[in-house]
């Protein structure tokens, strides 16, 4: 086999590394700014750093409580930290500060990072970014002969979702523009829903026939909301990336 060309299963290997706290803190940051373009719980224009204390982090962030947390952080770093260890680092949430946080991921994480080649010997930054792309969505079963520089990306987040771009924001934290929900008719049940709800719930205290309406109302916008159809739950896109290319231009500008 030729130098520079690669294998399935090479393709599916991205090198990796053990991440400074800096890292992690950087990744953490990134992972608020995307997360907060979906959650209106979180607070878009909160500031994070490794003073920052847990109990701010979690406002901003709309996070669980220190123990479902820990286990979730466990999770998403693939770590092995104790019920008790999470509790030293996360309580009290005054106190405790996202600095604790980031030191103990940072021992025990390893995350992938973008190889020096891309394919057949590319060296270029979009090439390596490429073959990083490629060896993602080989990982979640995307058949080779499906994957091309013109790839319309939506879909792929459609189907993945953060399993396909998690990994990116880790490669490259700061690199992508910010995600966008869209879905007019998933906004307008959302607010229907929430309004409805509210408005109604007042209105049957005072029994007013009006208010059952209304909550019936909310509840039919919320089973709509449920449905796994694009047209009820808007999708996920990438402001300005339309294609697996283009990605790749984006990433590619971090190295």
């Amino acid at each position: 086999m030729k130098e520079g060309w690669s294998t399935e299963s090479q393709l599916m290997q991205s090198p990796q590394h053990k991440p400074t706290a800096e890292e992690v803190l950087a990744i953490i940051v990134d992972e608020h700014r995307h997360g907060s373009a979906v959650d209106p719980e979180a607070d878009p224009d909160a500031k994070l750093g490794f003073e920052t204390t847990i109990a701010e982090w979690r406002d901003a962030c709309d996070l669980l409580a220190w123990r479902k947390l820990g286990l979730a952080l466990n999770k998403s770093w693939e770590i092995t930290l104790s019920v008790e260890e999470w509790r030293n680092l996360l309580e009290p949430a005054e106190i405790r500060t996202l600095r604790g946080v980031c030191e103990a991921i940072s021992s025990k994480a390893t995350i992938s990072h973008i190889s020096d080649i891309g394919f057949f010997g590319c060296v270029s930054p979009e090439g390596r970014a490429m073959r990083a792309i490629r060896s993602q969505l080989i990982k979640l079963g995307v058949p080779r002969s499906e994957i091309r520089k013109s790839t319309q990306i939506t879909p792929i987040l459609d189907a993945y979702g953060s399993s396909f771009l998690t990994p990116f924001i880790r490669m490259a934290p700061g690199a992508l523009p910010k995600i966008a929900h869209i879905g007019w008719v998933h906004h307008t049940l959302l607010m229907t829903a929430g309004g409805s709800l509210f408005i109604g719930g007042v209105l049957a205290v005072f029994q007013v026939s009006l208010g059952t309406w209304l909550i019936c109302l909310a509840i039919l916008s919320m089973l709509l909301l449920a449905i796994p159809h694009r047209l009820f739950r808007g999708c996920i896109v990438l402001p300005g990336i339309q294609t697996l290319a283009d990605l790749a231009i984006h990433l590619g500008k971090s190295l």
